[in-house]
């Protein structure tokens, strides 16, 4: 949802997109890995958690200032300006993430003082006001597209009435119909990858497939699953303190019964009207 162009003037912008929380995770693998090997001996063990990299790079700084010093960064809460503000005929969001973003908002909002006034760099919620009067004099397309020219990040504040309507979405085709009642979706996320996404599929009607998932099946592999008041869970706990016998003696005893394990079959759902998508890769009917 923002408008802020990327990449050379003389082509069009770059389009990211991705999962930034595994390629952090990839980054800091590969920095150990580098120390690792920097370090001169065999067998390092690098570990990497994927959940910690997401805390410390995905929910900026406070997160992290506080797991090193053990104190928050701030006191009070940070209120975002420009951040929201109301069109003349809707709803706009402005951002400034660096210094220079912040200077060329001031330009654009026809303060340049606010830039000798190193106090707003942090502090900007006494110049709300201002800026909303500066906002509510244009529309949502003309502070778009005069904040596009200043190349700070920008973005129309939409509803599910109205997201459809979006130029760039339109454009790039975000929703697609659905095939049963012409409903508005979003269509599948942006893929690296050159597997073809599913296709779009009526959903199912309310019962229509109940048959099938609780019929008998005539095979082991096929099975439908199906819950049971009677299924045992946590019978083999790994947590600590648990009450129980814990997960690992009772796979050693099990082993120690069986002395040689075969190989099984796993009991997976049967998967129905996906022949020929290669979404999904080959299905039964």
């Amino acid at each position: 949802m923002v408008r802020l162009n990327r990449g050379r003037p003389d082509r069009a912008p770059t389009f990211v997109a991705g999962q930034v929380g595994e390629w952090m995770s990839g980054l800091y693998a590969a920095i150990g890995t580098l120390a690792a090997w920097r370090a001169g001996t065999l067998g390092q063990l690098v570990d990497v958690s994927m959940l910690e990299v997401l805390a410390a790079t995905l929910t900026y700084y406070p997160v992290t200032f506080h797991d090193q010093l053990g104190r928050p960064m701030q006191r009070d809460r940070f209120v975002p300006t420009p951040g929201v503000s109301a069109a003349r005929d809707g709803m706009v969001g402005l951002g400034t993430g660096t210094g220079q973003q912040w200077l060329d908002f001031c330009a654009m909002v026809e303060h340049p003082e606010w830039a000798e006034q190193h106090a707003h760099f942090m502090n900007r919620a006494a110049l709300v006001p201002k800026i909303a009067a500066w906002t509510s004099e244009r529309t949502v397309e003309e502070i778009l597209d005069l904040a596009t020219a200043f190349r700070l990040p920008n973005a129309p504040i939409v509803n599910g009435a109205d997201m459809a309507d979006v130029e760039h979405l339109r454009v790039r085709d975000t929703f697609v119909r659905n095939p049963r009642d012409g409903a508005v979706n979003p269509r599948p996320a942006c893929r690296f990858e050159t597997v073809p996404v599913r296709t779009a599929t009526p959903a199912p009607a309310l019962g229509e497939h109940t048959g099938d998932t609780f019929a008998p099946a005539t095979d082991t592999a096929s099975r439908p699953v199906r819950s049971s008041a009677t299924t045992p869970h946590g019978w083999a706990p790994v947590a600590a303190n648990a009450q129980g016998e814990p997960i690992w003696d009772v796979v050693s005893t099990w082993l120690k019964d069986k002395k040689r394990v075969s190989m099984r079959h796993l009991q997976q759902p049967k998967l129905i009207g996906l022949a020929g998508n290669l979404g999904w890769g080959p299905a039964d009917a």
